[in-house]
């Protein structure tokens, strides 16, 4: 379950400007003073806007600092959950529980602070009112689900990029099967064309002599093949092929002598 826990609160604005400094430049794994960049409810922040709407904020403003952090074994667990996305849509509910006021806020996300290897966000909250325990578990239910939901759309994606190259390759073999079990050219001689089946025999066919070389004939007989293109049927004499019959020529001289 995610963590979103209140670790400090204050009425004073120079207190409230030093959580902005800390959330930004807190020093990383390596004790390097970095700038972190800040995030607020319509985007991309700065500490010039942050420190503007701490001066601005309503008399009785409250400045709470939290933290908002997330299960390294079932919601982060490959340190690739998008917490701005998450952020926001916690806040959005955050700012639902207080009605009748502008929630403002500002976060910064910590991914390799000094200390913890965990990833969390640093949020500096200006909310006029208090929060309740139903408020917290509320807020808290929200993150989980967020996360939980990115867990799981995040590890479907990593399952079906898996598998892709299996359902390719089964693809692939699919393929060189059909091809492998269909009929090649080995060489044409003459009025002939032999071919090598699947099972590696070869054997000699004549092609069509109305169709052309390559056109691939039916055996009926020993020596009789059909043509399944133009429904001729050849002898294969041996020394040679002749047309036995030839559909399309008789029924061109039958209209012919019709003609007559």
């Amino acid at each position: 379950m995610a963590v979103f826990v209140v670790t400090s609160q204050t009425k004073n604005p120079k207190a409230a400007k030093a959580s902005i400094r800390y959330m930004a430049h807190r020093r990383d794994q390596e004790e390097e003073t970095i700038t972190r960049t800040l995030y607020a409810r319509y985007g991309i922040s700065r500490k010039s806007e942050a420190y503007l709407a701490i001066d601005n904020a309503p008399d009785g403003t409250t400045f709470y600092r939290l933290v908002l952090n997330f299960d390294p074994l079932r919601e982060d667990t490959f340190k690739n959950l998008d917490l701005r996305r998450i952020t926001e849509k916690t806040m959005r509910k955050l700012a639902r529980r207080f009605k009748n006021q502008k929630v403002q806020w500002f976060a910064a996300m910590h991914e390799k602070q000094q200390g913890t290897a965990l990833r969390h966000v640093h949020i500096l909250a200006l909310i006029n009112g208090r929060f309740t325990p139903c408020d917290l578990a509320v807020i808290r239910n929200t993150a989980t689900a967020q996360a939980r939901l990115q867990r799981r759309e995040l590890d479907g994606q990593a399952t079906m990029e898996q598998e892709a190259p299996s359902r390719e390759k089964q693809q692939f073999l699919a393929n060189a099967k059909v091809i492998a079990s269909q009929p090649k050219i080995v060489r044409i001689e003459g009025g002939s064309v032999q071919w090598r089946g699947s099972g590696g025999s070869n054997e000699v066919i004549p092609h069509c002599l109305t169709c052309g070389p390559g056109r691939m004939m039916h055996r009926l007989t020993q020596s009789l093949f059909h043509c399944p293109s133009c429904g001729s049927i050849t002898r294969d004499q041996g020394m040679g092929t002749e047309i036995v019959r030839q559909p399309k020529l008789e029924l061109t001289l039958r209209r012919e002598v019709d003609g007559l």
